[in-house]
């Protein structure tokens, strides 16, 4: 995992971009959660200000309540406002050390000689920053550290405590300090390290989502027409009888055969034959195009169209179109018996599925149909209908 080993940043922006988006949907709503807990147990403590010093109970309030809350409530507003929250890092750091100097301005409104109950207060404060708001790592530990120099500095100015004391304080605090940062890098660091391994999960999900594509349409595509193959056609074909049949629909199909093409391959060569494939496929694509209708290829220079909800009449006037569209391509063809072109024979049939036919029916009706054409000189189309 590529990160600055201090600030745990990733070192590609626009990833470390991209991280804070993911952290901020992972962790918002904790977050919010996290500000209004330490909203309430911060106001809460101000009872506690009264009960043990009453004499200094305005001066604590007036920092608890009137300096620190306001700007406390400024942020739990901005968190519950925005939905974006782009700025919920820099500013529940700042409502953090707000919490924290708040206590400090109170540790030193106490008289010197009674004992220090908020410095208590900032370890639990420490550990707000540290874990529960989930702050990152620089921001936690930039608080915690000017928190800290805050209440020396106070401490010193206001001489509430002795060098014995202040030493011994430093100890503790510095020392929940560190483990706080342990705690807080770890935390970062396998939010980041989860983050890496969720974006490379989903790098490989649509590598395999591709790859399904591609498996897909190599097991029910003609890997040189780009129609539909065979094995793909007739799962088709079976549904749309079923289909039909609930429904009571006629139901036509249109076999399509290249007149003379082992000899056009024996002229042209392979290459040529080929290409021709790929215009006539493209041809019967572009002209059987409804809603429901499939082509595909069955094998070598044999073709077939499946029509949904299509009578007798408009499939023969289809498979007419057909025949023509393929002539018009005026694809040279010296070696054929039907026209110096290359042409089709089309064999069409229609049937209203029923309980007394099978789709076999249909099928070995088209598949006569086109014999005849074939038979009848090529170049023609043939349709019947049950």
């Amino acid at each position: 995992m590529n990160v600055n080993w201090l600030t745990l940043h990733f070192a590609d922006p626009e990833q470390e971009r991209e991280f804070q988006r993911y952290y901020l949907h992972r962790f918002g709503g904790m977050m919010r959660i996290a500000i209004v807990a330490g909203i309430v147990i911060y106001a809460l403590f101000g009872f506690l200000d009264y009960l043990l010093y009453p004499d200094q109970a305005r001066i604590l309030w007036l920092w608890r309540y009137g300096m620190a809350m306001p700007l406390l409530l400024l942020v739990a507003y901005y968190l519950f406002r925005n939905d974006d929250q782009a700025y919920s890092q820099p500013f529940i750091a700042f409502g953090s050390l707000v919490g924290g100097l708040g206590i400090v301005g109170m540790a030193t409104a106490i008289p010197p000689e009674a004992p220090d109950i908020y410095f208590a207060g900032l370890m639990l404060a420490a550990m707000f920053t540290y874990t529960v708001f989930r702050l990152q790592f620089v921001w936690a530990a930039s608080v915690s550290w000017v928190v800290l120099l805050a209440y020396n500095v106070a401490s010193i100015l206001a001489r509430t405590a002795t060098a014995q004391e202040l030493l011994s304080a430093d100890f503790f605090y510095v020392s929940a300090n560190l483990m706080g940062m342990v705690a807080c890098y770890e935390m970062e660091y396998d939010a980041r390290s989860n983050f890496v391994l969720q974006r490379e999960l989903e790098g490989e999900q649509k590598r395999l989502d591709q790859l399904n594509r591609r498996l897909d349409e190599l097991a029910h595509h003609d890997h040189l027409t780009r129609l539909a193959n065979r094995r793909y056609f007739f799962e088709y074909f079976q549904q749309e009888w079923n289909r039909h049949l609930r429904h009571g629909a006629p139901l036509s199909l249109i076999l399509v055969d290249v007149d003379d093409f082992k000899a056009y391959n024996d002229t042209y060569g392979h290459q040529a034959g080929d290409e021709c494939l790929r215009q006539i496929a493209g041809t019967l694509a572009d002209t059987a195009r409804r809603a429901g209708d499939v082509v595909a290829r069955l094998g070598g220079e044999e073709f077939v169209a499946l029509l949904a909800r299509t009578d007798t009449e408009d499939a023969c006037r289809l498979a007419e179109k057909l025949c023509r569209q393929v002539a018009q391509l005026a694809v040279p063809h010296a070696a054929s018996r039907a026209a110096n072109v290359v042409t089709i024979s089309v064999g069409a049939a229609t049937l209203v599925p029923d309980q007394q036919h099978r789709l076999e029916d249909l099928f070995r009706n088209a598949d006569e149909a086109l014999y005849e054409a074939k038979e009848a000189g090529r170049n023609r189309v043939v349709c019947r209908s049950a």
